[in-house]
C-alpha cells in the first residue's frame, strides 16, 4: 500500500486538485490519500471524526431530512 499512496502522490503531482474522500471509516484507510500532492485540497467526508488527521479543518454537517 506505501507504494501506491507515493505512486498517487507523484500523479497528482503539483497540480491544483481537489480530491474527493467520501464516507472514510478507518485512519489506515484514509492515509494514502494524505500524502504528497502539496497542492492537492482533499475533502473528506466521515461520520467518525478520530479518521481525520489532528491538523484538519472541520465542518460539521447535519444528516439531511426528507424535506
Amino acid at each position: 500500500m506505501p507504494a501506491a499512496a507515493a505512486k498517487l502522490g507523484e500523479v497528482l503531482g503539483d497540480r491544483r486538485i481537489l480530491l474527493i474522500i467520501d464516507d472514510a471509516w478507518r485512519e489506515q484507510d484514509l492515509r494514502p490519500f494524505l500524502q504528497g500532492a502539496r497542492y492537492t485540497t482533499r475533502l473528506v467526508t466521515t461520520r467518525i471524526d478520530s479518521v481525520l488527521p489532528d491538523n484538519a479543518i472541520r465542518q460539521p454537517v447535519d444528516a439531511m431530512q426528507a424535506g
